[in-house]
């Protein structure tokens, strides 16, 4: 019962009412997609660092010299981009 006449009721234009919730959802998306590429990113680098250790003696065990090389230089790989992701994120 409120008929004060210094209130006006404001409609909501297209871009409040329809635009801006679209564009909102489509970012609240894209920002749930990238925390899970970072999570998997993350742990497939540290899971991986093991695993090119194994494959190293695996092939050094059958002589396979090329395939200690390919896995040394993974290695390396994947030991510099933890340094680089890993290390960093948990700084910040």
């Amino acid at each position: 019962m409120n008929k004060d006449s210094k209130t006006a009721k404001t409609e909501k234009g297209l871009f409040e009412s329809v635009i801006a919730p679209i564009i909102v959802g489509i970012m609240f998306i894209f920002l749930i997609l990238y925390k899970i590429a970072e999570f998997l990113g993350k742990w497939l680098i540290i899971l991986s660092i093991p695993s090119f250790i194994v494959t190293m003696f695996i092939f050094l065990y059958q002589k396979e010299y090329g395939g200690v090389l390919v896995g040394g230089i993974g290695l390396i790989l994947m030991l510099s981009l933890y340094f680089v992701f890993v290390k960093k994120s948990k700084k910040g």
